[in-house]
Formats: C-alpha cells, structure tokens, sequence
C-alpha cells in the first residue's frame, strides 16, 4: 500500500501545481491560457465542476460563447453564477428569450447580488431586441468605407439634388436642401446639441427656429437629413430607450400645425449598440449612406452606402441567429453599382461564393458559360440541390467568420502590447477556420456543379 501511494504521490502534486497555476491565469484575466490548461485538466477529471465552470468561463472570455453554454449548463446546480454567465453569452448570441430566461433564473437563485442594476438594462435591451427583431430591414449594400470621424463625409456622394451636407469644427452636421433656401443644423446648447432651421429671406438668413420638443428630446440630437419630400428628416439622438450611443430616428413636418411626429427608431440594421448617424437618402442616385463605429477603432466610422429601394423591405424566413447576423450588420446583401452614372445594376453572376443574403429569395449559380440557375427549382439533381443547400450554409458561416476575423484584426491594430497577447491566439484560430471553410465551400460548388451536369447529360 505505502509503495502505491508512493507512485501516486507525483501525479496528485503535478495536478495540485497545474491547478493552482491554472487559478493564477484565471484570477489575472489571462483566459487564452488558462482554458488551455483546464480543457487538458478536464480530459483527466471531466466531472470536477470547478474546472468544467472556469473552462466555460475561458470559453465565453475569448468569443467561444456557443461552447461555452454548453459548460455552464452542467455547473448551475452548484454555481449560482452560471445562470448568470449563461445569460451573458446568449446576449451576445442575440437569444434575447434565453437571456431573459437565465437572468430571472440568476435573480430567483442568487442572495444578495450586485448585479440587478447591470440585469434590469440587459433585460431592456434584451426586450428592445425582440421588438426590433420582427421588422430587420433588409439592405443591398454596395460599399463600406472607414474615415476618420471628422473626414467621415467625404464618403457621401450626394447629386446635388439631394442637397448638400457639412461638418463643422465642433462636429455639428448642416444640411442644406436642393435649392439652398432651407436648412437644418445642429446648434450647441447647454453642453448639448438641438436641431434648429432657417430660411434664405431676400438677403438674409432667418433666425435660428429650434425644432420641436419631441424631437429635442435628450442631449444630443446632430446629423440632419430631410429626404425630397421636405417633410421626412432623419437624424441622430441619444434619446432614452435607444440601444446606446446615438441611435437614427425619423420624424415628418406636418405643416399644418408646425409640428414634428415623435420620432422613430429606424431600428436593425441602422442601429447599434455603438453610435449609428448621419442616414442620408439620394434619390437620384437611388443610393443610401449611413454611418457607424460599430465595429470601428476609436477615432474611426465606418460609411455604408446601400441601393435605395422604392419601400423597404424586410428579412424573414429564416433562423433567429441567422436573422441576428442581418441585424447587426454581419452579414447583408451585396449589390453592385455602374460607376460612370451611379445608377444600380443588377448583381453579376459569379463562381465565387456570394453572401448568404444575395441568396434569400434566389439563387445566382452559375452551372457553365451558357446556363445560371435563379431558383432552387432550377436543379434537375436532386442530391445537388441538397448539396447546394449545404453550401449556401457554408457559405453564410465564411461570411461571419470573415466579419470577425476583420473586427479583431482591426482591434489589434489599435490595442496595446497586453491585450495584442490575448487577441493573437484568437486570430490565428480564426484565420484557419475562415481558410478551411473557404476551401471546403469551393470543394463544395465543386461537386455540386459535377452532379448537376451530370444529371443534365442524362437527360
């Protein structure tokens, strides 16, 4: 017996010393490297609760938010927390029902807890994005740019019968309509900023007329547009019950009265919980713009110009978490743009894989030099189309892994020696995952194109 405890001795100390140093990782926010070491802890003791609850915490630190769900379920009957920590990665998800869900879950279960004032805001935002979630404009984006915030109007190719717009010193937009007679600008006020208007008289400018109340609303309002009609204004505010930062609204002039209606949300995907503004409509140019630092450095915005539609249209049809990457702007519909006058064309065909939202309503597969197929009905294979259905799947999981891959690469541009450290080993990973997935789409296009002309030389 003694010379068997004796053998056992080295391992209970080596699991004594990885665990310790696994807890000092943890406890200092080292996440990359301690789940690490408690995904190899685990694969030894895969019924410790301690280790599988800080695995699942390493997982939802670095991104992993859909692994790490899986972890906490197994850890609530003894960590409180975990319901918690659960509903912090189903926000991040975009499952506002499950968030909800595991929050209450935390607050019926949890004594004495400081985070009900950082609940109650999730929860709101989490009920906020339940409503906008049943209406997501879908957009047909034709370009992004990324500008410095005060050069971000140089984005904005406005005809000159959309009027014109400019920035101030103390970055307050005006906007000036197509005959220059009439215009709308932010005014500092208060430490704030209102939206007012004049009028050219004979030889002079009226007097500044703030707009009404219900459109003054906060702090903050800036970035007018009024769209042709002269009624319908857009701008930006940081109004209470917007999801954070400056969020778009709309608002139309009823002359009659000299009054605004209460302004709007424009809802998903304009708005964010970063500062969204400046939505400005050409219909000349059938071109929309707007801005956003979503997923910008500091300092930065990024300008998305999209094709203007006669009526919006919205997204349907389709998964919860695929209709989240829509609002959030990660994935979206490309459109292309005939440089020389402006005007849309329609989206060309092409053997590279289109963004998932080109694809909603139709298909654009291209199966050789004479035939493109428009609809999944177009398939005389039915194993391709199943094949092909697979791939507009991987096709949907490129594009977000790309979007990511993006923003952490543009994250570790501006972040410092520390956190460069902890983002590395997310970019790599990430990096092999986006060049697989684009390998196995193309294996993917491949197989289904040889089917389909099989089936078709077959008759």
């Amino acid at each position: 017996m003694l010379i068997v405890l004796l053998l056992l001795m080295p391992a209970s100390l080596s699991l004594q010393a990885q665990d310790a140093k696994a807890a000092a990782l943890f406890e200092a926010g080292r996440y990359e490297e301690a789940k690490s070491m408690y995904e190899k802890m685990l694969r030894k003791s895969p019924k410790n609760l301690l280790y599988t609850y800080r695995y699942a915490r390493c997982l939802q630190e670095t991104g992993s938010h859909e692994e790490a769900l899986a972890y906490f379920v197994k850890t609530r009957k003894k960590y409180v927390l975990s319901y918690f920590f659960t509903a912090e990665s189903c926000m991040a998800l975009w499952r506002s029902d499950e968030a909800i869900e595991a929050y209450q879950a935390y607050l019926d279960n949890a004594t004495n807890s400081d985070r009900a004032e950082h609940i109650a805001a999730q929860m709101q935002t989490a009920e906020m994005r339940k409503r906008y979630m049943k209406r997501v404009r879908e957009l047909e984006v034709f370009d992004s740019v990324v500008l410095p915030k005060n050069a971000f109007l140089q984005a904005y190719g406005l005809s000159s019968e959309a009027g014109t717009l400019s920035l101030d010193t103390n970055g307050c937009v005006t906007y000036s309509n197509q005959r220059a007679d009439r215009c709308i600008y932010a005014l500092p006020s208060d430490g704030g900023t209102l939206l007012a208007t004049r009028y050219r008289l004979l030889d002079r400018w009226s007097q500044p007329d703030t707009l009404d109340e219900v459109v003054n609303s906060a702090a903050h309002q800036n970035y007018p547009f009024c769209e042709s009609d002269g009624i319908t204004i857009y701008f930006a505010s940081d109004a209470p019950g917007g999801f954070g930062g400056l969020d778009i609204y709309m608002s139309r002039y009823n002359s009659a009265t000299d009054t605004y209606t209460k302004p709007e949300n424009v809802g998903f995907p304009f708005n964010s919980e970063g500062n969204d503004y400046m939505l400005a409509t050409d219909e000349t140019r059938r071109t929309g713009f707007f801005a956003t630092d979503r997923f910008c450095a500091p300092d930065s915005v990024c300008v998305y110009s999209f094709r203007l539609t006669g009526e919006p249209q919205y997204l349907g049809g389709m998964g919860q978490d695929s209709l989240a990457l829509f609002a959030q702007l990660k994935l979206f519909r490309r459109a292309q743009k005939d440089l020389n006058d402006g005007n849309v064309q329609a989206p060309q065909y092409s053997e590279d894989p289109q963004p998932v939202g080109q694809m909603l309503h139709s298909i654009r597969f291209v199966l050789n030099d004479s035939t493109v197929y428009l609809a999944e009905e177009d398939f005389v294979s039915s194993e391709a189309q199943k094949l092909y259905g697979d791939y507009r799947q991987q096709a949907e999981q490129c594009q977000a892994a790309g979007l990511r891959l993006d923003a952490l690469r543009e994250e570790y541009r501006s972040a410092d020696a520390d956190s460069r450290r902890k983002l590395a080993p997310e970019i790599t990973r990430l990096e092999k995952e986006y060049k697989h997935l684009q390998l196995l789409q193309k294996q993917t296009l491949q197989q289904v194109r040889l089917l389909e002309s099989e089936a078709v030389e077959k008759g």
